[in-house]
């Protein structure tokens, strides 16, 4: 009996896992085709400064990386590692792109996309298209920027998801009902933690005025998710994350007038200046 109840523990654990997974995936699908804020539906907070930023740098024109050598050096590299271009800032997620990180994802799906079709050819089937990948945690929507390969830092400021309480309630419920596999088939309920309204990228004491900066908003209602919210897109100079100074960044949450502020670590600055400095010396 313990044995079994320990099977069901795992159960309800991995199809909680399968759930979250893949309402996370359906949001980021959407994060990818988000309207910029003057478009879309107010999810609150004002975030007017960012507003007027990006009203003024309308799809801004950027020096480009050389896109088939940049595709050609990505293509012998080995996998990327996403934590190394991640930094966790109270309920945000905040990503650092660059154009090695979209270079590397294209490529990543162009060579899981024919083995698909390749798989199909060996097994006699028709060639369909390739199932969508669950979300894993990389680089959220980063397909907004596919061939776009800009010699710019993009911070994504993401909002994180939460289970909602009527959910727990449910799961609970289910569980005395039925043990824990019974809390494995209520349905899942995700919220947008907080919405974005700006931020900024500190370097030794001193404010790196971005680029270009967009507040978008996304609209779900699908799925597991019937929810609202803004995310951050910031462009910022190469320079920003040169060696010889600590960097921070500071994100405001809607409707709050302290930022978070979160360190970026060594490590996380280093690959982000390594991704334009290794590719520069492999070009020479």
């Amino acid at each position: 009996m313990e044995s079994l109840n320990n099977n069901s523990a795992d159960m309800s654990a991995t199809w909680h896992r399968g759930f979250l997974l893949a309402a996370i995936c359906l949001c980021m699908s959407v994060i990818g085709t988000g309207q910029t804020a003057g478009q879309a539906v107010d999810a609150g907070g004002s975030g007017d400064q960012a507003a007027e930023i990006s009203e003024q740098n309308a799809e801004p024109k950027f020096e480009q990386l050389p896109a088939e050598e940049l595709r050609e050096y990505v293509s012998q590299m080995k996998k990327l590692k996403p934590r190394t271009y991640h930094v966790e800032a109270g309920k945000f997620d905040m990503q650092f792109i660059t154009p090695v990180v979209i270079a590397y994802k294209e490529v990543e799906e162009e060579r899981r996309k024919a083995k698909w079709s390749e798989r199909n050819r060996k097994k006699g089937r028709p060639d369909t298209p390739a199932p969508p990948l669950l979300y894993t945690g990389e680089f959220y929507g980063w397909q907004k920027y596919a061939k776009d390969y800009s010699k710019v830092v993009t911070l994504q400021a993401i909002p994180e998801l939460k289970r909602t309480g009527s959910w727990w309630a449910a799961s609970i419920a289910a569980g005395v009902l039925l043990g824990p596999v019974g809390q494995a088939f209520v349905p899942l309920s995700l919220k947008f933690k907080a919405n974005f309204d700006r931020m900024e990228l500190w370097r030794g004491g001193k404010k790196i005025e971005p680029l270009s900066a967009e507040r978008i908003a996304q609209e779900v209602s699908q799925g597991s998710i019937d929810d609202a919210a803004y995310f951050g897109s910031y462009r910022y100079p190469v320079s920003a994350f040169a060696p010889g100074a600590r960097l921070e960044v500071k994100v405001w949450r809607a409707g709050k007038s302290k930022p978070k502020v979160a360190k970026v670590r060594e490590f996380v600055r280093n690959q982000v200046w390594s991704d334009f400095e290794n590719f520069s010396s492999v070009k020479r």
